[in-house]
């Protein structure tokens, strides 16, 4: 965050702003789980900043870089891109657009604590307590779908797929996957169970 219009205060975990967030999802011996954009991952409701980056090498170093712990006084820094991101507007739509494609994205509301950064309509925070409820976003379709759409061949969304570390929507069987219904109730159950909220069902883009 650039240091004009930058505000910084401090909040207990009980008092701190109530903002959106969204996150990837990912699966586990666990189940599922929710993970930053990046994959940091959300294990429990209540997650702690730490600021890990990336620095210049020493001259033993091969590759050029090392990843080390800058070990701030105080996480988030004005001066770094560390801490925990949040919204007061949401923005849903626009990561599956701009990083996230055709993924499932989760979007729902944090508690944020400790110290937070804010300028705008943006935060970063030191602690953040998922509080929900949760929704699960679908992408929206593609060009050629919503092309299809106007002459009247309407396509749903049938199977959920791996792909990589995170999952997509496929609009026909075509292969191995699992149906939308039964893949919706497991993460609704897993999410439930992992973070304590209520999970509110589906939000198509």
């Amino acid at each position: 965050m650039p240091a004009s219009n930058l505000s910084i205060t401090a909040h207990s975990r009980t008092k701190g702003p109530i903002v959106r967030r969204s996150w990837r999802l990912t699966d586990g011996p666990d189940g599922l789980m929710l993970t930053g954009l990046f994959g940091f991952p959300w294990r429990d409701p209540l997650v702690q900043a730490k600021c890990v980056g990336r620095e210049p090498a020493g001259p033993a170093d091969l590759f050029g870089t090392v990843r080390v712990d800058r070990m701030h006084r105080s996480v988030p820094s004005p001066d770094c891109r560390c801490g925990l991101y949040a919204t007061n507007q949401p923005r849903t739509g626009w990561l599956q657009r701009r990083f996230l494609r055709h993924q499932i994205v989760v979007s729902g509301f944090v508690r944020l604590s400790g110290r937070v950064l804010r300028q705008g309509a943006e935060y970063r925070a030191e602690e953040a307590t998922v509080i929900g409820p949760l929704a699960i976003c679908l992408p929206a379709p593609s060009a050629i779908r919503r092309w299809a759409d106007r002459f009247g061949v309407r396509q749903e969304p049938t199977q959920i797929v791996v792909e990589g570390d995170s999952f997509a929507v496929r609009y026909r069987a075509s292969g191995p996957g699992t149906p939308l219904g039964e893949w919706l109730r497991r993460a609704d159950d897993d999410l439930r169970r992992r973070y304590g909220v209520q999970v509110v069902g589906v939000i198509p883009q």
